[in-house]
């Protein structure tokens, strides 16, 4: 009766205080990024609200080149939790590694905006993508009208945090 009513409510109210504190964390970011007068300060400034404001223990930002070949990490934290973007290079077409796992290769295609990558899906091409140990990864597609543009990679290697789906909402 009453103490199921009083647990329903408290968890909508923590739902809707998580909530609000996503958009004011997006209304503050959103207008850093807005504020940034070159690609470099635009993506340190998204580098470090999405790992400080999100919580997430390592971030990558990942972009296409022209040709929407191949993407290059142009920023990406290690495991100590430092920012480094290693400048790793991965290609979007012609790789067996990245047709081993269907959902990745949808979100490459566009065909889908997110995708959570297992630690049983892991593959040279998969491992670039964050290195290091064997948890699951949250990748968002960056898009430009239709066009798949780069990705937003996200893990917790460190606290093992779980990571799920609907995550991937704030980060889009």
């Amino acid at each position: 009766g009453r103490s199921t009513l009083w647990a329903e409510h408290q968890a909508r109210s923590e739902r809707l205080s998580r909530r609000v504190t996503e958009l004011e964390w997006l209304r503050d970011v959103g207008q850093q990024v807005n504020r940034a007068t070159t690609c470099e300060s635009l993506l340190d400034t998204a580098h470090a609200g999405i790992r400080a404001g999100l919580g997430y223990d390592r971030v990558g930002i990942w972009l296409s080149d022209a040709t929407g070949t191949r993407v290059e990490e142009l920023r990406g934290t290690d495991a100590a939790g430092l920012m480094a973007g290693h400048g790793a290079v991965l290609s979007l077409v012609g790789q067996p590694a990245l047709d081993a796992v269907p959902g990745l290769l949808d979100l490459v295609h566009g065909r889908r905006d997110s995708y959570v990558l297992r630690p049983s899906e892991r593959t040279p091409w998969t491992t670039s993508l964050l290195p290091g140990a064997p948890v699951e990864k949250l990748v968002v597609a960056l898009r430009s009208s239709e066009a798949v543009t780069g990705f937003i990679v996200v893990d917790n290697v460190v606290s093992r945090r779980p990571i799920t789906a609907d995550q991937a909402g704030v980060l889009l």
